[in-house]
């Protein structure tokens, strides 16, 4: 990959009663910008990011707050080889005074475990972020129809097993730049398969946030599938990411 520095500008950004900032550009060797974003006065990164390839089409964006710690959100999967389904859990580092830009989902449960019955049962969802006039605006899906259905009332999700099995359901939001799932386990003999359970499949941390730990069950298991677990990371530039066993635990990644 070719070094991106062919030369720098830096543009002085005053704003009244503020402190100095610095909008800062590299550029490709052709000409093309490479990073942009801004500097504080310690040249320690803040706000919005852009990287760009040498053909000049974007490729990620970033934020950061004002003490220079990366915001954002990576997904946490984790895997039993006893269990079929994975469970997947969102790991978000908020600012708090800049949540409502970037909303998401959270749901009462991660897991739901129904027998074939003809009643329904309900699961909320909220939009953290968000307002009240949003509530209208989720989207309930099925992962697969045969094994349950599901139909929504604005954020409250009313869920029907028809066959055993295992599946998800899915819940959007225009506004939620992820989806969240729920792992539903359908049974018609009051046994269920294994599944992959955790305290919450939401974690929202500020930046200035210590280690969190997660720890993760699987239902109808063994004392011993607690080894079998395995744990992934889609980024890792949001958080520190560590595991051993059915344990995980996460920190905001600190500059």
């Amino acid at each position: 990959m070719k070094s991106p520095v062919l030369f720098t500008t830096l543009l002085l950004c005053f704003a009244a009663m503020q402190a100095q900032t610095k909008v800062f550009t590299e550029y490709w060797s052709n000409g093309t910008k490479a990073t942009e974003g801004t500097l504080n006065q310690d040249n320690i990164r803040t706000g919005e990011w852009t990287w760009f390839h040498e053909n000049g089409n974007k490729q990620t964006e970033g934020s950061y707050d004002d003490k220079g710690n990366k915001i954002g959100t990576a997904i946490i999967t984790v895997t039993n080889k006893s269990c079929t389904y994975s469970l997947q859990i969102i790991a978000q580092v908020i600012d708090p005074i800049a949540a409502s830009a970037n909303p998401y989902i959270q749901l009462t449960s991660s897991v739901m475990t129904l027998t074939c019955v003809t009643s329904y049962t309900s699961i909320t969802a909220e939009l953290v972020g968000g307002s009240e006039s949003d509530k209208s605006d989720f989207i309930w899906q099925s992962n697969d129809s045969k094994i349950a259905i599901v139909y929504g009332q604005n954020e409250i999700g009313k869920v029907r097993a028809l066959a055993a099995g295992t599946t998800y359901i899915t819940v959007s939001h225009p506004k939620a730049a992820y989806s969240a799932q729920i792992l539903v386990v359908c049974d018609e003999e009051k046994k269920s398969d294994c599944y992959i359970t955790v305290p919450s499949s939401i974690v929202a941390m500020k930046p200035t946030d210590s280690a969190q730990t997660i720890t993760a069950s699987l239902v109808n298991g063994e004392a011993t599938d607690k080894y079998n677990f395995s744990w992934s990371l889609d980024v890792y530039d949001i958080i520190d990411f560590q595991y051993s066993a059915n344990v995980c635990t996460i920190t905001p990644k600190q500059t």
